[in-house]
Parts: C-alpha cells; sequence; structure tokens
C-alpha cells in the first residue's frame, strides 16, 4: 500500500469522524472528568479532602450542557423569524420605559396582471341613401373582412394570453412547491434535526449535577476514604 492510498483512507475516515463531532466533544468532556476527579487530586484539610475542584468541575459541565441547549434553541427560534431572549427584552424594556408600541407597517403586494388592449378600428362608414347597390356591397364586404381580422387578432391574444397565463400558473406552482419544500425542511430540522445536540446538552448537564452533588464523596473516595464514606451511607 503506497503512501497516497493511505492518506486516502486516512483522509476518509477524518471525513467520516467529522460528521459526528457531538461524540467526540462527549468524550472530551469524559476525559476531562476523569483527569478532575483522579489525576488532579484536592488537597486533604483537617482530615478531609477539598471536594471544591470536583464541584467546580461539576458546574463546569451544567453550563456546558445548559448552553448547547440554550444555543440551539435559538439557533432553531431564528430559522422562523424570532429574535433571541435578550432582544426581545431589551425590546420589551423599551417600550415599557419610553411607551412606544408596535410598528405595524403596511404590506403590499403585487401580482402580474394580463390586460387586453383595445384596438382601433378602420371600418369604412356605411354609404349614405341612395348610393349605388355596388358601393354599399363594397363597404360591407370591406367591414366584414376588418372585423375577421380583428376577431383573428383577438383570438390570437387569447391564445397568447392563455400560453402566459400557463407559464405563470406553472411557475408559481414551481416557486409555491419549493417554498413548501423549504418549509417542510425547516420543520423536520427544528423539531427533530437538533435531536442529538439537546441530547448532548441534557446528558452532560445530568452529569454535572451528579458530579456537584457527588463532590464530598467523590474527594473521599479518590482519597482512599472508604470508611467514612460507608459510614455516611
Amino acid at each position: 500500500m503506497g503512501l497516497s492510498s493511505s492518506l486516502s483512507i486516512i483522509q476518509g475516515r477524518f471525513r467520516i469522524a467529522k460528521e459526528n463531532p457531538l461524540l467526540w466533544y462527549s468524550l472530551l468532556l469524559a476525559a476531562g472528568t476523569v483527569t478532575a476527579i483522579w489525576y488532579w487530586p484536592a488537597p486533604v484539610t483537617d482530615s478531609n479532602p477539598s471536594d471544591f475542584r470536583i464541584r467546580l468541575w461539576g458546574m463546569v459541565l451544567q453550563l456546558i450542557g445548559a448552553y448547547t441547549v440554550w444555543h440551539d434553541l435559538t439557533e432553531s427560534a431564528r430559522k422562523f423569524g424570532k429574535t433571541s431572549l435578550l432582544a426581545n427584552t431589551i425590546e420589551w424594556a423599551k417600550r415599557l420605559i419610553f411607551g412606544h408600541g408596535h410598528a405595524l407597517g403596511g404590506v403590499c403586494a403585487t401580482t402580474d396582471n394580463v390586460c387586453f388592449g383595445g384596438r382601433a378600428t378602420s371600418r369604412r362608414p356605411q354609404p349614405p341613401d341612395g348610393s349605388p347597390l355596388e358601393s354599399r356591397i363594397e363597404t360591407l364586404e370591406y367591414n366584414l373582412s376588418k372585423v375577421d381580422e380583428e376577431l383573428s387578432q383577438a383570438l390570437r391574444q387569447i391564445t397568447d394570453t392563455k400560453t402566459k397565463l400557463k407559464e405563470q400558473i406553472k411557475e408559481e406552482s414551481k416557486k409555491r412547491e419549493e417554498a413548501h419544500k423549504e418549509i417542510q425542511k425547516d420543520l423536520h430540522e427544528a423539531i427533530v434535526g437538533n435531536y442529538a445536540t439537546l441530547v448532548f446538552g441534557a446528558f452532560w448537564v445530568a452529569i454535572g449535577i451528579l458530579v456537584s452533588a457527588l463532590a464530598p464523596e467523590i474527594a473521599k473516595a479518590v482519597a482512599g476514604q472508604w470508611a467514612l464514606i460507608s459510614r455516611t451511607i
């Protein structure tokens, strides 16, 4: 196996590993927890080991988990046009102090209209009474030809308008379908897309609570004072 093949395999594994960053973050936090408990022993004061470092690390885990959940929920809300809680609070405080109400802006919608334009006629006037029959027939034939021409133009205009309307309807349907798919995608991401992130945050909040709550016992266990732990159980 050549060097290029080995590099390709490593790059492929690295791309796969990047698909699940939360797992690596969890392993990093787990390593930090083990380090904080076993490889960073707390000083012993008055025959009892201090649990401050363990409680501090537990608080750090809780803050990391809480921030993860908060950041994920904020990003989901921003996708639907919602501002952050801090921005809402500032806006509410401004309205409370200065008395400004909500500004309602007008919404103007535009649509593409298809209009039928009128056409000026160029028909001949009827001959006066007493005109020869040939003149009347000629005028009538001319006017009929103009009527037929105008009808043909109207039919062509109707056909063109029908084609334009079909194209507009097709284009509008395509836009609405794309918007519908985008909304479905946003809803899916908002509902289940962030599930792993929320589980990650909630898990480390729970671990942080347990570490903080059991900090005295953990410190005693690390110091080898199992007898003191058994007495408190």
